[in-house]
């Protein structure tokens, strides 16, 4: 038990500093998580609030955060034209039903974050 995981992955249409820029402000993240699973957007605002993302080399930044006796390790990276990769790895999951709804879930806070940004 605990050892199934998924990632997603999504291309967003904006810079790394400026989705970096939005994910650290606290009202544009809550105008995000707002639109998200609720425990999804607990986890998320509680680890933004606690320590945020960790800056790395070559516009990269990276998180961890538990969420629901898993774990997930988000991943920001720059991409070129301008545009942002973000990977949620969710680790420590119980079984493949598990597996599927937070591919679902990702998938849905995925692409409120490419509305928002794009707004």
């Amino acid at each position: 038990k605990g050892d199934f995981q998924v990632s997603v992955t999504r291309t967003l249409p904006i810079t790394f500093d400026a989705l970096t820029r939005a994910l650290e402000d606290p009202r544009r993240r809550r105008q995000w998580l707002k639109t998200v699973d609720a425990e999804l957007a607990g986890a998320g605002q509680a680890a933004f609030a606690a320590r945020g993302l960790a800056p790395r080399p070559q516009q990269q930044a990276q998180m961890r955060f538990p969420w629901a006796k898993s774990r997930v390790m988000l991943y920001l990276a720059a991409k070129p034209a301008g545009k942002t990769s973000i990977v949620a790895a969710n680790e420590k999951l119980a079984g493949p039903a598990d597996v599927e709804r937070r591919r679902q879930l990702w998938t849905e806070a995925f692409a409120a974050l490419k509305s928002m940004v794009e707004e």
